[in-house]
């Protein structure tokens, strides 16, 4: 995997301080609020499709997705881990878990918390043909507005720090981004359960947290406008993707509006999952 100076290293951690910091500021501000509205709770915390819910359930998805995680990392690779392939094995086994509670979470305040179906939130037990069809083809235009989008945000850093700046994005970008670690999975075995993690379990479990869950909460608090923009952002802030988040913005704003216009989880599930399958294969 690519090394990073110590100054990269440092800035990204000064970044992930930051990010992290107001995330802790955001939790104190809603919390803050609730107390002194609890009496009389206003829309931003009502009791069904609350923004906090949606809020509080993606970070506790995360902490608990981490915490089961490690050990697993632990027990395939070692910690800290020393060999390639089997941290690159650990890191496509992590991928099932962190569907699973993603799943479970949204299952837990859909069903449980609110009482409704899945379906409600355009999850029928199978896809119509029409669902399969748009969602692919949607995904395939997703990846031209997607390249269009980068393209033009690689021509703007050129045009204004120069193309040592752009190189040196790359190279950042390429010693995180989690593809790098994967690349050991050269096997034919290896690649079938990285594409089946990818490119379908991934797309699943996050279309149900971003759409499902978060789109439909800011949807309901607020406004379609709101949804998108703000699930859109969220999405590209969850994949961390330095270099690219131009194209992780369009990407989330884009899956956000089409699922506004056929309220189908199934579509923008295949739009996902044909991102990410050309993703694997150019890989």
């Amino acid at each position: 995997m690519p090394t990073l100076p110590p100054r990269d290293l440092h800035l990204i951690m000064i970044g992930f301080g930051i990010f992290a910091a107001i995330v802790v500021l955001i939790d104190l501000v809603l919390g803050f609020s609730w107390l002194i509205t609890i009496d009389n709770p206003r829309p931003l915390f009502a009791p069904k499709w609350s923004v906090v819910h949606a809020w509080f359930g993606i970070q506790a998805m995360v902490v608990i997705t981490i915490g089961l995680e490690l050990p697993i990392i632990g027990l395939i690779a070692g910690l800290p881990p020393n060999n390639p392939l089997k941290l690159a094995w650990a890191a496509v086994a992590t991928l099932p878990v962190q569907a699973a509670v993603f799943c479970a979470v949204v299952v837990f305040f859909v069903r449980i918390v609110y009482g409704e179906r899945m379906r409600d939130i355009g999850l029928r037990k199978r896809p119509h043909d029409w669902e399969v069809l748009y969602g692919i083809g949607a995904g395939l235009a997703g990846l031209v507005i997607i390249g269009i989008v980068q393209g033009l945000a690689n021509v703007t850093i050129v045009e204004i720090w120069g193309s040592h700046v752009l190189k040196h994005l790359k190279i950042i970008q390429n010693a995180l981004y989690v593809g790098t670690l994967l690349k050991p999975l050269e096997s034919g075995i290896g690649l079938l359960a990285l594409a089946v993690a990818g490119a379908i379990i991934a797309p699943f479990s996050e279309e149900l947290v971003f759409r499902g869950f978060l789109f439909n909460a800011l949807k309901k608090r607020f406004n379609p406008a709101a949804a998108i923009i703000v699930s859109g952002f969220v999405f590209a802030a969850f994949h961390l993707p330095l270099l690219y988040i131009p194209a992780y913005i369009a990407m989330g704003l884009y899956m956000g509006y089409v699922y506004h216009k056929t309220g189908s989880l199934w579509v923008t599930f295949f739009l996902h999952m044909t991102n990410n399958a050309f993703a694997f294969l150019v890989r």
